[in-house]
């Protein structure tokens, strides 16, 4: 690393640069074996071992969003159907059953927010802009 250079260049006595280039190598060599597991490092070792713990990492958060323990191909997408749908099952037109009803309770939210009304009839939104813009509440007239 930069800092063992630094270090180095500034050792004027050859015991002391091989100190530093020791202890590096030991802390290196330590690391290396705390993160494998291993007594004794082979190429490859520390990219298996990498590719493992995200490995691990993402099959416990597939678990967790499907919630079955071992995958098959397409649990993730029937998961995320289930889940947009609020069905176990899935049958032709429940996406966009779900997704209009998504879609119509936001609007329904909307227009209750501008005319103040649960039931909405021709000229409300209207009525309600203009209440709001002339500050004259006459929504209900």
């Amino acid at each position: 690393s930069l800092v063992v250079r630094f270090e180095l260049m500034a050792a004027k006595d050859p015991k002391v640069a091989a100190g530093l280039i020791t202890e590096t190598l030991e802390a290196a060599k330590k690391g290396i074996m705390d993160f494998t597991g291993k007594d004794e490092y082979r190429f490859g070792d520390i990219t298996k071992v990498a590719v493992s713990k995200f490995a691990e990492g993402t099959m416990s958060r597939i678990h967790e969003y499907t919630g079955k323990e071992k995958y098959e191909f397409g649990d993730i997408t029937k998961a995320t159907v289930s889940k947009f749908t609020g069905k176990d099952s899935y049958v032709f037109g429940d996406i966009t059953k779900a997704a209009a009803s998504k879609v119509s309770n936001a609007a329904g939210a909307a227009v209750k927010q501008i005319t103040g009304k649960d039931d909405y009839q021709f000229g409300d939104i209207t009525k309600g802009i203009v209440a709001t813009i002339t500050g004259n509440d006459r929504r209900d007239r």
